[in-house]
């Protein structure tokens, strides 16, 4: 080629360096273009940092194809090899004997090495031909290496001044100590504005399904043993003290009431016999104090019999609105003394229980805040105070274990706040950094991991 073709043909390969828009196209221009300056019959570019980077007449790399790990296994050997000189012929007879086996089926004998050593672009260009090459082509060779390298380092600093900050600087500015130009970088001031963020304090919270309860209700149970034969009340009624409940089945206590008083009579009876004939009879006079003992051994039962039978009827204690599921699943059912019946509680007494799973449990303190969200109205927060929290778990209807908690509602008597209404609560402890408010549960799971 006439040296005003090549100079012209070089400058034109310059310029298309400058217009890459990125490294990948630089890749592509330095692998192909080239030939209008030096003829070859193949070109590969490599980087110690990201390894193969482009080939000539390919547009995409096959990593795992024989011909990429061959040059792979030949640049790692070649740059690590590689002296001062910024170009120099590779011969196949000077490489190892895994490396020069495999030339022939892959490469040209004749291979000249454009190193790449400007800084953060250290990397290497292969050329490979079947004709020597020439002095002049060497001359020219090392122009482009020395121009490639520059090309690549000013794509990488280019990125980095992506993140640091774009832009001429003045001759003050360069002359300005570091930290006085690292101070006036962009990134510097999103990295201190994340620090301050992630310092801002924030109260630590945790979420848990809740509902409303009432606050004392009065718990109706069972004041004997027998079976319940009818409910008189339904769920959510309003009830007067003295107003009737539910009632027992009392045929038995009826039958029982009907035998000991009939003994009674008998013992009555006899008492007064004994007591005519104890005016002459010594013997009568005596058996008179034992029958005296039964007598008010059976009058203790007839009066217990009696207050069963009064009992059997259960009667409302205080004014409120009766809780209970099902009236019809106690029609008929048996129950022991002392058993839960049903509760009347005053429907606007009511407060908060939640109950909070124990890997989300925080450090709560008496009259933290407290705040309930109904399912039934979501969007608007029912403020409360923390009233206490269990010291231990409690084992679920779903078999889980959770911490009762309960909470004094600070709204106003309201008639939309009805006792059994459910949401979620969110109960705020005490102020932490904004970095351990989101990376709290990550943390534990992390340390559960790893087990440190």
């Amino acid at each position: 080629m006439p040296p005003e073709k090549e100079q012209a043909a070089l400058l034109q390969y310059l310029g298309r360096m400058a217009e890459a828009a990125n490294g990948r196209e630089l890749g592509f221009i330095a692998v192909n273009e080239l030939h209008a300056i030096v003829p070859y019959r193949q070109a590969a570019l490599w980087f110690d940092q990201g390894g193969l980077q482009a080939l000539s007449g390919v547009v995409s790399i096959e990593d795992n194809a024989p011909y990429s790990l061959y040059l792979r296994s030949l640049f790692a050997y070649l740059h690590s090899s590689s002296d001062e000189e910024q170009v120099r012929l590779v011969r196949p007879g000077e490489l190892p004997e895994r490396l020069a086996k495999s030339w022939s089926e892959w490469l040209p004998t004749q291979a000249v090495l454009l190193s790449l050593t400007e800084p953060g672009a250290a990397g290497c260009l292969l050329l490979v031909r079947d004709e020597p090459w020439t002095p002049a082509e060497f001359t020219s060779l090392g122009m482009v290496a020395k121009y490639l390298g520059l090309a690549f380092n000013a794509r990488r600093s280019a990125r980095r001044m992506f993140w640091l900050g774009s832009g001429s600087s003045s001759g003050q500015d360069v002359n300005a100590p570091l930290w006085r130009r690292v101070w006036r970088q962009p990134m510097t001031w999103l990295v201190l504005a994340i620090a301050c963020l992630a310092f801002l304090p924030v109260r630590l919270s945790v979420l848990a399904p809740a509902e409303l309860v009432p606050v004392n209700p009065e718990v109706v149970r069972s004041p004997l043993d027998g079976v319940v034969e009818r409910v008189l009340v339904e769920p959510n009624q309003r009830v007067d003290a003295g107003e009737p409940l539910f009632e027992f089945d009392r045929a038995a206590i009826s039958s029982q009431l009907q035998v000991a008083e009939r003994t009674l009579d008998t013992l009555r009876a006899e008492y007064r016999q004994r007591g005519q004939q104890a005016v002459v009879d010594g013997e009568s006079r005596s058996a008179l104090a034992v029958i005296s003992g039964r007598m008010k051994e059976q009058q203790a039962e007839v009066d217990y019999l009696q207050a069963l039978a009064e009992r059997g009827m259960v009667l409302a204690g205080s004014d409120g609105v009766v809780i209970l599921d099902d009236p019809t699943a106690w029609v008929g059912r048996p129950v022991v003394t002392g058993e839960r019946v049903l509760l009347i509680a005053n429907e606007q007494d009511a407060e908060l229980e939640a109950w909070v799973a124990p890997d989300d449990l925080i450090e709560l303190r008496d009259d933290d805040p407290v705040k309930l969200y109904l399912n039934a109205d979501p969007l608007n927060a029912i403020p409360a105070r923390l009233r206490y929290l269990a010291y231990s778990a409690t084992e679920r209807p779903d078999s889980s274990f959770a911490y009762r908690a309960r909470a004094t509602l600070e709204t106003q008597q309201r008639p939309d706040l009805r006792i059994g209404l459910k949401g979620t609560a969110k109960l705020s402890g005490k102020r932490v950094a904004l970095w351990y408010y989101l990376l709290r549960k990550p943390l534990a799971s992390l340390r559960g991991l790893l087990g440190f």
